[in-house]
């Protein structure tokens, strides 16, 4: 979020479903101020090698793990970048995820 002139400006459109802090509490710079219910279409976006790109296509179905959160989350390909990135020579992989309930942005 952004603030200008005195507004707090999303990213997303939404619902606001939770203040996290009251009007005049100070805050740090990161510090979540709203919980937003969302329809936007979500994306997992990740940097893969070659080995694995070359197994790859768009559209096929994939399923990822969350080190951080322990869960499982299956998704489709939905794009895969033509070139790898210059300093890490890896790929981006965009994944479309079949259900996003267990995800947290």
């Amino acid at each position: 979020m952004s603030v200008k002139n005195g507004k707090f400006l999303s990213p997303v459109s939404g619902i606001i479903t939770a203040r996290l802090v009251e009007p005049g509490m100070s805050v740090s710079p990161g510090t979540p101020l709203f919980t937003l219910a969302t329809n936007a279409k979500k994306i997992i976006r990740t940097d893969l090698p070659f080995n694995i790109i070359q197994t790859l296509r768009v559209g096929d179905e994939v399923s990822l793990i969350s080190l951080r959160a322990s869960t499982r989350v299956s998704g489709r390909v939905s794009r895969i970048s033509s070139a790898p990135d210059a300093n890490t020579k890896l790929y981006r992989v965009d994944i479309i995820p079949s259900n996003d309930a267990n995800l947290h942005y």
